[in-house]
């Protein structure tokens, strides 16, 4: 991997897509719990298009998932 001495074009291109970032629908429903949320496609959708015009990518993963044992799911 190739690392920069700098990270000024980096935050220059973070800040400039941060300002345009426009708010995230929430698509996502909750029927327990009776709340709305933003999926994390609804977050692609939204920011990706900045993202690119910024030269900017997103990376996601996941580190762990926990079942809560006293949480009923259907």
């Amino acid at each position: 991997m190739r690392t920069s001495e700098s990270v000024e074009n980096i935050s220059k291109a973070l800040s400039l897509a941060q300002g345009e970032c426009p708010g995230v629908p929430k698509t996502g429903v909750n029927s327990f719990d009776r709340y709305k949320y933003a999926t994390l496609e609804d977050y692609v959708v939204a920011v990706k298009p900045v993202l690119n015009k910024h030269g900017l990518s997103m990376v996601f993963s996941s580190v762990s998932a926990e079942k809560l044992p006293t949480r009923k799911t259907s």
